[in-house]
């Protein structure tokens, strides 16, 4: 049988890369994008924000008075 020396088989763990700063938070991520962001998709997305609640109330009383 034929021996192999072990430190034939040694490898050179790749070096860590240096620590880099901590991944933005989720509200500073959102934060970046809404800032850079066109003003009229800004504009959109508040539009569509404030009529969300009366869009989704005017659903919900015309599913109640349709009859089943």
């Amino acid at each position: 049988m034929l021996h192999i020396p072990s430190s034939q088989f040694r490898t050179v763990a790749p070096a860590r890369p240096a620590a880099t700063a901590s991944k933005p938070s989720t509200f500073a991520a959102w934060r970046n994008l809404w800032r850079s962001a066109p003003r009229e998709v800004r504009n959109d997305v508040l539009a569509l924000a404030a009529a969300a609640p009366v869009l989704l109330t005017a659903f919900a009383v015309l599913w109640t008075m349709v009859p089943a």
